[in-house]
């Protein structure tokens, strides 16, 4: 009898440790991740495999009630590839006492450039598991149901052409216009015309063009411009040109086309329910094409923007005493200086800004990010990067003031400038913990 009361209370283990395992495994046939980190860190990986029904698997109870499958993946579809997303990575910030709540910071990379952001996560236990509690700010922090994200491409201005002492032979400034019926104006009409300027309330429109204020005097030098043809476009496939670009047609103009064109940018923004502009996610109006800049020409640039607008000349030897000496000046206007300075505070400073992990607690910095693709042509996709970080600060007197150019190679699918921010970090703590600010 004692035999088989034995033998039945095994059969009962053996029975209850299947069942077990049977539980355990239909749970994790069913998805189940492991911890709140896991299951977001599962969720942004499926991100980047364009996998949109594995990561509405993901989600809660809750929020699959509120977005079908079809909604949910329109509305990150259109976002996630919308912005060019290439690469993203998150580090987790240390947990908190609330186990369902994940805090995180997210670096993106996209067609624009790169994103960085502070954001949390809340999830439910559910029988399979912890699962996610969707809303639009896992996307962006600060974007709702009602918002849009908008890509915008940023038309460049074409570079300015100056003699040797400053004049401008070719450039941005204002023309003015008045309408004439086509057909009915005549060449005799001239004097007429611009007598008809002088008449109260002729309509007078300005705008801004290109102008050449030596005219005629330096026309053959200076040459012109028209817009591209058929012919242009063919010709000159990865150059950027589109339909209503216009091209240096002779003389400098012409010469220095690679030069002067400028390349057009682009910016990622979110746009509210009234279609005004809520929030700036990404902008680069330069550095995509042929762009050549080394590290020293890049701080002399930014020492414009502590400097009035003058641009300092580097020097290979100190000397005590030595008064500073400008490589060019009145690079930037006065009020131009003032809006990018501020600007690239904000950089640092705003918590959304790009370099806000830069951020020094006691410390006054300014800087930017950026990142510059090295590719064959514009549709190349297996080009490299290189990741920049320039920083410099703005209250430390002039014996501890400074100016940080840091450029790292190859930092494509490493976060970007994100990347050459983390490297920076301790090297700028280190330095101003000793700086009295």
């Amino acid at each position: 009898m004692k035999k088989k009361w034995i033998i039945f209370i095994i059969l009962l283990l053996v029975l209850a440790a299947v069942a077990a395992a049977a539980v355990l495994f239909f749970r994790k046939g069913k998805g189940d991740q492991g911890a709140p980190g896991e299951v977001l860190q599962a969720y942004m990986d499926k991100i980047l495999e364009k996998d949109y029904q594995g990561m509405y698997g993901l989600l809660d109870e809750e929020s699959r009630n509120l977005w079908s499958l079809e909604e949910f993946t329109e509305r990150n579809q259109k976002i996630y590839e919308g912005i060019g997303l290439s690469g993203m990575e998150i580090t987790f910030s240390e947990q908190g006492e609330d186990e369902a709540r994940v805090d995180y910071k997210t670096a993106m990379e996209t067609e624009v450039g790169s994103i960085q952001f502070q954001n949390y996560a809340r999830f439910s236990r559910e029988e399979e598991g912890w699962r996610l509690q969707w809303n639009d700010g896992l996307i962006f922090p600060d974007l709702t149901a009602s918002d849009t994200v908008r890509v915008e491409e940023t038309a460049a201005s074409r570079g300015s052409i100056y003699d040797r002492n400053g004049g401008l032979l070719a450039g941005s400034g204002a023309v003015s216009s008045v309408g004439l019926v086509p057909g009915k104006y005549q060449e005799e009409n001239g004097e007429r015309l611009a007598a008809l300027l002088e008449i109260p309330g002729v309509m007078i429109t300005e705008d801004e063009d290109r102008v050449y204020p030596l005219g005629e005097k330096a026309g053959l030098l200076v040459g012109y411009i028209q817009e591209v043809t058929a012919e242009d476009l063919e010709k000159h496939p990865d150059a950027g040109y589109v339909t209503g670009s216009r091209i240096g047609r002779a003389g400098l103009e012409a010469l220095y086309e690679d030069r002067l064109r400028g390349t057009s940018g682009c910016r990622i923004y979110i746009e509210d329910e009234n279609g005004e502009e809520k929030e700036i996610l990404a902008d680069t109006g330069y550095g995509q094409g042929e762009m050549l800049v080394n590290p020293l020409h890049l701080a002399s640039i930014y020492s414009a923007f502590s400097n009035g607008g003058d641009m300092i000349l580097p020097v290979l030897e100190y000397q005590e005493g030595s008064a500073p000496q400008y490589w060019l000046q009145d690079v930037f206007p006065e009020q131009a200086v003032d809006t990018v300075r501020e600007d690239l505070i904000q950089v640092i400073e705003n918590p959304e800004g790009t370099g806000a992990a830069a951020r020094v607690e006691g410390a006054a910095l300014a800087g930017k990010t950026g990142t510059a693709e090295i590719k064959d042509s514009q549709s190349d996709t297996e080009g490299t990067e290189l990741g920049w970080f320039n920083v410099f600060t703005t209250d430390l007197p002039e014996d501890r003031a400074f100016l940080l150019v840091s450029m790292v190679e190859d930092v494509k699918d490493r976060g970007g400038s994100g990347y050459v921010i983390d490297r920076s970090r301790d090297l700028l703590s280190s330095y101003l913990a000793d700086s009295a600010f």
